[in-house]
């Protein structure tokens, strides 16, 4: 897998939980999505991250190999289990990795005549989606 995930819970107070998600690229890395329930949790504080529904949502941008960001969030929660399982998404593009496959052309679509799209603007890069389900044990 092109990342590592950590989970780590800190008790701040009786039912008050302090919560780290941290993603550690194994390669480069172009987006990680994080997406926690959080049915149980209340009075919250998160850090990059959002609420959306019943999930907290962090996003996480252009991380290089071997560097490390998290979602961190607090709050009450009488049963931190209900915090998993947890889903972890990831993009990874990888330039030039589409040979022998040749594009000759791009042509606008909108404009008349479909003008065509300078070579200097186009590059080619094969996209690796997944994701992962993070279970507690």
């Amino acid at each position: 897998m092109p990342i590592e995930v950590s989970f780590w819970q800190t008790e701040i107070s009786e039912e008050r939980y302090k919560f780290f998600i941290e993603i550690t690229a194994n390669t480069d890395v172009k987006k990680v999505v994080v997406k926690v329930p959080i049915k149980r949790v209340s009075d919250m504080e998160i850090v990059n991250g959002k609420v959306a529904g019943d999930y907290i949502v962090g996003e996480i941008e252009d991380i290089t190999r071997d560097e490390s960001k998290s979602v961190e969030f607090s709050g009450l929660c009488d049963d931190t289990d209900s915090l998993f399982p947890f889903h972890v998404c990831y993009t990874v593009e990888e330039k030039e990795t589409l040979s022998p496959l040749e594009v000759e052309s791009v042509h606008h679509a909108e404009s008349e005549g479909g003008a065509q799209v300078d070579r200097a603007f186009i590059s080619m890069a094969t996209v690796i989606e997944g994701d992962c389900t993070v279970l507690n044990h």
